[in-house]
C-alpha cells in the first residue's frame, strides 16, 4: 500500500497505515514515527526500514524534511521489494549466462578483448570441418608480498564505557584502531552507519575493526549493547 501526499517543508500529518516495514519509494527526508510502538526513523529516498520482531504499526506520524514536493511511501507486512523499472543498474562482478540461442547469418566477424576467456561448442558441424578459434588468455601476474608485523611501544589501549543507545563515536587522529563488538545475548541487530538496514550489519556476539580515526555512528536497538575499545597512538 503506498501513502502520497503534497507536504510542504517541516509539515506533519498522521495516516492510518498497517504493516512492519516502510520504503520511501519518493522524496528527500521524511521523519517518520510508528503509532503505537513510538519509534522514530528518518529515512533518504529510497531507504527501507523494518519493525524488530513481533512488533507492527497501525498508524504513522510523518514529518517532511526536505523541500516542498510529493512524497510517497510504501508500506507492506515483511520486506518490500522495490522495482527496478527505469533505473539503471551497474553489475560489477562476473555473470553468467546459460541456454542462450545465438544464430549468425553467414560469415560475422567478432572481435574480443585480449583478456576475453571464452568456452565455445561447437556440435552441429559435418563429419570434417575445420575449426580454428584463437583468443589466448595471458596469464595473470603473481606477487609475492611479505607481511611482517610491526612491534610498537608507543600504543595505548583505551577502553570506552558501553554503548547502550544509538549515537556518535568520535574521531581521533591519534587512533590506530577502533575495535567495537555486539553483546552475545544482543536480541536485535546493530547498524554501522547509523541507520536500519543499510551499512554493516553487527549481529550478536559479532566485532568489527576501524583502521582510522574517523567517526562513527551507530544504531543500537532497544536491550542492545554495543563494548568499544580504541587504540591510541
Amino acid at each position: 500500500m503506498r501513502i502520497e501526499r503534497h507536504l510542504d517543508e517541516h509539515q506533519r500529518v498522521t495516516v492510518d497505515a498497517a504493516g512492519t516495514s516502510l520504503y520511501l519509494e519518493k522524496g528527500e527526508a521524511v521523519e517518520v514515527t510508528t503509532v503505537p510502538t513510538g519509534r522514530v526513523y528518518e529515512l533518504r529516498e529510497r531507504d527501507q526500514i523494518t519493525l524488530p520482531h513481533g512488533e507492527s504499526f497501525t498508524a504513522l506520524n510523518i514529518t517532511n524534511l526536505g523541500r516542498q514536493g510529493d512524497v510517497s511511501l510504501v508500506h507492506v507486512h515483511g520486506i518490500y521489494q522495490p522495482s527496478i523499472d527505469g533505473s539503471k543498474l551497474e553489475i560489477e562482478s562476473s555473470l553468467t549466462v546459460k541456454d542462450v540461442l545465438v544464430e549468425f547469418l553467414g560469415r560475422q566477424p567478432v572481435a574480443l578483448p585480449s583478456d576475453q576467456h571464452v568456452n565455445a561448442s561447437v556440435d552441429n558441424l559435418p563429419d570434417v570441418q575445420k575449426v580454428e578459434l584463437t583468443n589466448p588468455t595471458p596469464p595473470p601476474d603473481i606477487q609475492k608480498v611479505n607481511v611482517v608485523a610491526q612491534s610498537r611501544d608507543d600504543l595505548t589501549l583505551v577502553p570506552f564505557d558501553a554503548m547502550t543507545q544509538s549515537g556518535t563515536i568520535t574521531g581521533n587522529i591519534r587512533r590506530e584502531e577502533l575495535i567495537i563488538r555486539a553483546a552475545d545475548a544482543n536480541p536485535s541487530t546493530i547498524w554501522i552507519g547509523g541507520f536500519e538496514n543499510k551499512g554493516y550489519p553487527l549481529r550478536a556476539g559479532e566485532g568489527w575493526v576501524l583502521s582510522n580515526g574517523a567517526k562513527l555512528d551507530v544504531l543500537i536497538p532497544t536491550d542492545c549493547v554495543l563494548y568499544v575499545t580504541e587504540v591510541t597512538a
